[in-house]
Order: structure tokens, then C-alpha cells, then sequence
């Protein structure tokens, strides 16, 4: 993980200061960086100033003409973070425009800000699509080029978002930069759909001033950028402004911590938007009243190692496929984890799309991830016997090509809400062979944040049996039977300790103050080399909704 990542990680809600280098002068600018940190900035935006700085409105343009006349170089910037290396900790990026890494030479820029510490860099001019001209040398000196997403990105957000670097930069309005009394772009949709693709955390900039704007702004996202409140202050004190921006950032960042200590609970999912993880998620929050904030995640087990570390308040991962088996990750990691517990079960309908751009008989490929092409296979066979199949990571990213793909005869295997996040028509729904083909999900806290389920229809237990030993299994069965437990689902797994040892989960029908499953979870534990308990939890079946 980099340094602006943790950053964003110890934070919760990240408040990032902008402040233009050399304005008044270059000693004022160190010390109101290390003020920064000291009253809660996590990162910094540094301005190196321009003649023709086409994003920033009056406010910044001018403290970019104060610093230039002031003699303020880039060179003289540069050895200025590497005297303040020696003190500010927090990450350091820097932002300008292009023909300033053009005229100072890309490879040495970069080189540069590896040396004095640099942690990466906005261009504000730099279309997305011509990134390249510096992504190969930025990657090359460890330097995050940071992108940006603004209201009028459109159906470039997803392209974006996916390859985004260090932070993603939301412009909350249209224009420059500036002061604003009110926001009216919609953040909350830009968010949503960048949240599905951006493997990154997402900070809104452009316009936030006041402390209530940052609380509000830090609900949808994971960052606040502000740039023309604070060089305000440093026009309007000069070589007293550290003390004041000191004492705003403060009062800013107070408001944001009201956010990331707010009730609102934090919910880690497999990504991206538009998938099945998502749709079952969303329907679980609703069916049990609450409105998390949903973090999107690559893999089970980062989703897992976030509520472990504290990160999230639970995740919600599947568990098991009523056609495709067992998740296996799900519970390995649960096996070997002492700190978490399942809380709640969702048994998940699973409901196939087929979407494209293009028309029914001009479809030539399908693509989509290798669970619903599997649970699709008579129908491809049927009605597309000549279309090639192609498998992806992500019914998401299947969605994603198919939008891209329309001229090309592309179509996509996907949830509704993906496809509708890339605009694709609906060509044939509930394409699945099995009609009855569900998917079940745990929804897993760790243990010291768990209470207790009042209605409990399951309990999720795990043990090891001496499997050299002739009728183990049925002895630890036995004890189940003998105080009338009902056992749902029985899965063996590698102990992973030496070739033959096994574990066992046991699921076993419970309710509330159940005398007779503590009785057999004691006698069980005489027959086995350990026992635990993972969980007694509700189901909810939106099979049956």
C-alpha cells in the first residue's frame, strides 16, 4: 500500500489543504505546511505556480502572478520539500500544468520528485486520454498521476475511475476553482458510478469553503480538497497567515470528523457496481433498514482483512452457489481467523441479463464472467450457438466492454443495474438454465462487534476430528442426533496442516436460548481436537420475497 492510500486509510475522511509555493514567499509556505499537518491536514496539495493557470479562478491566478514575481522557481520548490522532508510526514502532491513538466523535462521532473519526496501529481490540462505522454516516466519514479472527473465526464467516468492513481479528484462544479455558497452538481450519482470502478479512494475539490460543506461533502466521499478559501487567508494575512490557515483547517477537519464518527455503518462488497454482489448487498441494507457506506473490493479476503484491521464494520461476501458449490476462500479465511463471526445470512435469487448496444442478430460475442456463462450454457448453446464466449473477471467489466463494443457485436452477460450503468438494452432476461439457481452471502463483523442475534435461525460451527480414527465423524454426528439438532449442511476442508487432516463446518438449525445445541456443542467437543463456535445468525430468503 503507498503512502497516499495509508493516508486516506488512517484518516477516514482525508482533509487535503491546496497552497500555492512562494506566496508571499517561500519561507511562509514551509511554515504554513508544517502548520497544515500539525492541525490535521492528511495530505497536501502544493501549487507550483504558472503564468496561464486555465482551472483556477481569480483567487489562485493571482497568488500564482504574486509567487512568480516573488522569483519562485520550480527548482526552488523542490529543494523546499526536501527541507521540509525532514519534519512533514504526511504525503505531499504537487499540482500544476503541463507545460511545466514539458519545459523543466519530464524524466527530470519525475526523478526530482522522487528524491525530495513527492508523492504525486495533478495536471489539471492533461486530457485522460493523453496521459500517456507522462504515465510510462511517472510509473517509472514511483509518482501517482492523479486524475480528475468532473460533472461533464459523462460516460468517460468509468474509464477513468478504473485506471485512477493514488486519489481520484472529483470537481464538484462546473468552471474554475473558486469559492461557492452551494454545490448543485450531483455529486452523490458522479460517486456512485466512480466508487464502482476505482480501485482508490475519491476526493471532491472545486469550490469547498465552509465547515458544513466539508461535512456534507465527506458523507459521500472518502476526501475534502480545499484551495481558494485558504489561499484567501494567506492573501489577506501574508507572513501571518500560518497561524490562521492553521486554525481553519482545524475547524475544517472537526467537521469531517463528525462524519467519520457518525453511526453510519461501513459495509465492505466485491466490486465493482453493476454486479451481483452489489444488487444482493443493497437489497440485504434494505431489508435490514440500514444505510451503509459500501466499499468495493477486488477479492474476499481484502473485503475480510478490512473488518479485521477495523477498516470496515462487517463484510458481505458469498458463501456458497447452489449450482457452482462452496466459496471456498470464505471459509478458509473463517477457519483460520479467531477475530470474526457471521451475523446474518442473505439466500440471493441469481438473475441474468443479456444487454448490448447493438441488435439481437448482430450479436457475435458475448462476454461475462465464467459463473453465469456456466449457469447460462443452454441458453447460449440455444439461441447464440455461433456467438464466441469469452470469460472476464466481473459481470461489471463484461457490461463495461459491451458498452465499448457495439459496432463490434458485443453483448454481455450482466446484472440489470450493470448494464444500465453502461446504458446497454435489455435483449433477454432471466437467462439462467436453473430458475432456481441462488447464491447465499454471510454478512461477517468481528467478534468484539457482534451482538447477539435476538431471532437465530442458524449457527455456523467449525471443528477438527481425528480422522485416523474409525468413526470420528460419526461419533461427532451422533452427539447432534442425540439432542435432536437438525444439521443443514455438512462441508469438509484441508486442515492444511498434513496430507489427510480435515475440518468440518456444521450448520445446524437453532433459535434463541437453545438448551439442546449447547448440550451437543459440549459433547462435540469431547470427540474433536477443537470446536468453535462461528455464529448464531438470521436468514433472510429474498427467494421468497
Amino acid at each position: 500500500m503507498n503512502k497516499i492510500a495509508t493516508a486516506f486509510q488512517k484518516a477516514g475522511k482525508a482533509f487535503i489543504p491546496f497552497i500555492t509555493c512562494g506566496d508571499p514567499n517561500l519561507e511562509t509556505t514551509e511554515k504554513i505546511i508544517i502548520e497544515a499537518e500539525k492541525n490535521g491536514a492528511d495530505l497536501i496539495e502544493l501549487g507550483i505556480p504558472f503564468s496561464d493557470p486555465t482551472a483556477e479562478g481569480v483567487v489562485i491566478q493571482s497568488a500564482n502572478i504574486r509567487a512568480l514575481n516573488g522569483g519562485v522557481t520550480t527548482d526552488k520548490i523542490f529543494d523546499m520539500v526536501k527541507r521540509l522532508r525532514t519534519t512533514v510526514q504526511i504525503p505531499l502532491v504537487f499540482m500544476t500544468y503541463a507545460n511545466v513538466v514539458f519545459g523543466y523535462g519530464a524524466e527530470k521532473f519525475f526523478s526530482n520528485c522522487r528524491n525530495v519526496g513527492i508523492d504525486g501529481l495533478i495536471l489539471p490540462d492533461l486530457p485522460f486520454e493523453e496521459r500517456g505522454e507522462f504515465l510510462e516516466t511517472a510509473k517509472e519514479y514511483n509518482i501517482n498521476l492523479i486524475s480528475m472527473i468532473a460533472p461533464t465526464s459523462e460516460s468517460r467516468i468509468a474509464e477513468i475511475a478504473s485506471e485512477a492513481e493514488g486519489f481520484l479528484y472529483i470537481v464538484s462544479s462546473l468552471g474554475v476553482t473558486g469559492v461557492r455558497s452551494e454545490i448543485k452538481t450531483d455529486l452523490s450519482a458522479i460517486i456512485d458510478i466512480a466508487k464502482g470502478y476505482a480501485k482508490v479512494p475519491c476526493a471532491i475539490g472545486f469550490g469547498i469553503s465552509e465547515p458544513n460543506q466539508a461535512k456534507k461533502m465527506s458523507a459521500m466521499a472518502d476526501g475534502v480538497i480545499v484551495g481558494s478559501a485558504i489561499v484567501k487567508l494567506i492573501a489577506k494575512y501574508g507572513e501571518d497567515a500560518p497561524r490562521y490557515v492553521g486554525e481553519y483547517i482545524k475547524k475544517m477537519k472537526d467537521a469531517m470528523k463528525e462524519v467519520k464518527h457518525s453511526s453510519q455503518k461501513r459495509i465492505g462488497i466485491l466490486g465493482p457496481a453493476g454486479t451481483h454482489s452489489e444488487a444482493a448487498a443493497k437489497y440485504f441494507c434494505k431489508a435490514i433498514n440500514e444505510n451503509p457506506i459500501f466499499t468495493e473490493y477486488d477479492e474476499i479476503h481484502e473485503a475480510l482483512l478490512a473488518v479485521k484491521d477495523g477498516r470496515m464494520d462487517s463484510a458481505f461476501v458469498p458463501v456458497e452457489n447452489s449450482l457452482e458449490g462452496s466459496i471456498n476462500i470464505t471459509l478458509d479465511i473463517l477457519a483460520t481467523s479467531d477475530e470474526l463471526q457471521v451475523t446474518r445470512e442473505l439466500v440471493w435469487p441469481v438473475k441474468n441479463y443479456l444487454m448490448a448496444l447493438c441488435k439481437k442478430e448482430e450479436i457475435k460475442f458475448i462476454y461475462s464472467h465464467p459463473q453465469p456463462i456456466s449457469q447460462c450454457f443452454d441458453y447460449l448453446t440455444k439461441n447464440f450457438p455461433r456467438a464466441e464466449i469469452v470469460k472476464v473477471a466481473s459481470t461489471a467489466k463484461a457490461a463495461k466492454i459491451a458498452a465499448e463494443g457495439k459496432e463490434a457485436g458485443i453483448a454481455a452477460i450482466c446484472t440489470k443495474r450493470g448494464g444500465e450503468l453502461n446504458s446497454l438494452n435489455i435483449i433477454a432476461e432471466n437467462i439462467e438454465d436453473n430458475p432456481n439457481n441462488c447464491t447465499r452471502f454471510f454478512e461477517i463483523k468481528r467478534k468484539n462487534a457482534a451482538n447477539a442475534a435476538n431471532n437465530p435461525d442458524k449457527a455456523l460451527i467449525i471443528c477438527q476430528i481425528d480422522g485416523r480414527k474409525a468413526g470420528s465423524l460419526c461419533d461427532v454426528l451422533a452427539e447432534f442426533k442425540k439432542y435432536g439438532v437438525n444439521m443443514t449442511r455438512i462441508e469438509s476442508r484441508p486442515a492444511r496442516t498434513e496430507l489427510g487432516a480435515y475440518i468440518f463446518f456444521f450448520e445446524l438449525e437453532t433459535f434463541k436460548g437453545d438448551e439442546n445445541l449447547n448440550k451437543a456443542l459440549n459433547g462435540v467437543k469431547e470427540k474433536c481436537f477443537w470446536l468453535r463456535n462461528l455464529g448464531e445468525f438470521p436468514v433472510i430468503d429474498a427467494t421468497k420475497a
